[in-house]
């Protein structure tokens, strides 16, 4: 019944080329690949989502880029959950899209790949509606690469409990966090941040993030490690920023937050330096005075950064 794709082999799924509307959820259960090649627009209509039990590959072109879009505002993105191999995403272009919230669920990432690995190249995430992230990946693998955030509602790229490398990437205008992760090993390369609402970096719940040549901007707090996190860099710049760098504990059941970088610039913050007591901020082989109590206290939306539920 549906028009817009083709079925080969008896398990590839290949969208057909050019503009298609989708007014209902597609579901497309599990031993199944699906395809969809250059010069393709998905148009997501009255609140349809895709939902993918089998890995997605969207392979558009630097000159024929695919484009998943809303032009009534209410598509409610992709969902792709327990792929058992990797997803491909190439030059694919987000607008307009908003988190699926079905009848008894709902998910927090307009994007989001659970327990599925996944490769993004030369992405564009622009203009969300909705929901915590743009990006979620959870439980999952990742490599994401020259892709860009762009005008984003909340968090731009949210890791949970994931392993994976990010290189190359951009984030402008992002409401609230540019990179927020927690639980997740990453390693992240050549990232520039630019207005970003509350953290460009956020670690939490015991991470592991090894970042350097990043340079973030006009932002509320630099990096902030949090909860056993424990974050190393080199290169790093941060320019115009209320705090350029804090380590605290949020969560009792976890510990201190540690940032160890060096080759650090930090130009016209507010507060270069905010870090709790029990936690550690080392620079240059240095260590950061740590006298602040509780700042958590002072973090939120309280002073600085904003409002967390």
């Amino acid at each position: 019944d549906l028009p817009y794709f083709n079925i080969l082999d008896g398990n590839k799924i290949i969208f057909k080329e050019g503009a298609h509307n989708i007014n209902k959820n597609l579901v497309i259960p599990v031993g199944f690949s699906v395809f969809i090649n250059e010069n393709t627009k998905i148009n997501l209509l009255n609140k349809s989502s895709i939902i993918s039990y089998s890995p997605l590959y969207l392979l558009g072109s630097q000159e024929y880029p695919i484009t998943v879009a809303s032009s009534d505002s209410t598509g409610q993105g992709i969902f792709v959950v327990n792929a058992q191999d990797t997803s491909v995403l190439n030059f694919t272009n987000f607008y307009n899209l908003s988190n699926p919230y079905k009848s008894g669920w709902g998910l927090t990432g307009a994007i989001t790949f659970y327990k599925s690995d996944v490769e993004i190249n030369s992405c564009l995430f622009s203009g969300n509606l909705s929901g915590d992230d743009y990006l979620n990946i959870v439980n999952s693998n990742f490599l994401i690469n020259k892709t860009k955030f762009f005008n984003v509602n909340a968090d731009a790229f949210d890791s949970d409990f994931s392993n994976g490398n990010i290189s190359s990437s951009q984030f402008t205008n992002c409401g609230n966090d540019g990179l927020d992760i927690s639980g997740s090993k990453i390693k992240a390369y050549n990232l520039i941040m630019d207005e970003i609402g509350d953290k460009g970096i956020s670690a939490g719940e015991n991470s592991q993030l090894k970042i350097s040549e990043f340079k973030i901007s006009n932002s509320a707090i630099g990096m902030c490690s949090k909860d056993l996190s424990n974050i190393t860099g080199n290169n790093i710049s941060i320019d115009n920023a209320q705090i350029g760098l804090t380590a605290f504990q949020k969560k009792p059941e976890y510990g201190p937050g540690r940032i160890t970088c060096n080759s650090i610039v930090i130009q016209d913050a507010e507060l270069p330096y905010l870090i709790e007591k029990e936690s550690s901020c080392i620079i240059d082989l240095v260590s950061i005075n740590n006298t602040y109590k509780k700042v958590e206290d002072i973090l939120y939306g309280v002073e600085y950064g904003k409002a967390s539920n």
